[in-house]
């Protein structure tokens, strides 16, 4: 994943997973990455943890029933620190 903003370029390399099926990890991407900037996360932290999401998303079939919701995904992320 690349994000840009207009001082500098951050890439995370994706996360390996067994695809099972790719819908929805768009929408977890996004959604992730909202949710961790909002909570004050640096963006390079953001991009890792919605690159993650993402990829747990495709380890299941279809869009719903999924094991873990964004907020228990998120509370996995608690150690990552945030920067200041």
């Amino acid at each position: 994943s690349i994000a840009m903003t207009p001082g500098r370029i951050v890439a995370s390399a994706a996360s390996p997973v067994s695809v099972v099926d790719t819908i929805g990890a768009g929408d977890a991407f996004q959604t992730c990455l909202m949710t961790e900037l909002t909570r004050g996360r640096s963006l390079d932290a953001a991009l890792e943890a919605a690159s993650g999401f993402a990829a747990e998303t495709c380890a299941h079939r279809g869009a719903f029933g999924h094991q873990r919701r964004l907020s228990e995904f998120a509370n996995l992320q608690e150690a990552t620190p945030v920067d200041s």
